[in-house]
């Protein structure tokens, strides 16, 4: 969950690796897209802050959720309304796309 920046990009650059091979299921009518979410509230999350910050969960959540320019983290049906998007025939000319849901941190985290 709190991974270092070259970690996300290393983990971005392999998921861009992995789009440039859609075009071998183009053939089948199968279009590839990534979505790569950043901080979403689950309860992995909620779990996590109380395991490691035993009465402090609120405070460390709070925390978290102001580094997103944003502030808050995501929640998890807004990454299942784009996996739904990108899924429908209104997405059909949508392919080999890396959506970044990151409440604004890559594009404006100075």
């Amino acid at each position: 969950m709190w991974l270092n920046g070259s970690v996300i990009r290393r983990a971005r650059a392999d998921h861009r690796h992995d789009l440039l091979r859609c075009r071998d299921y183009l053939a089948h009518n199968i279009r590839c897209n990534c979505i790569s979410p950043a901080r979403v509230h689950t309860p992995f999350v909620d779990g996590y802050l109380k395991k490691n910050y035993p009465g402090r969960e609120k405070e460390m959540y709070d925390k978290l959720a102001k580094t997103q320019p944003i502030g808050r983290m995501g929640k998890p049906e807004e990454v299942a309304s784009l996996a739904l998007f990108l899924c429908s025939d209104a997405a059909s000319f949508i392919i080999g796309t890396d959506y970044i849901l990151d409440g604004g941190y890559t594009k404006l985290h100075g």
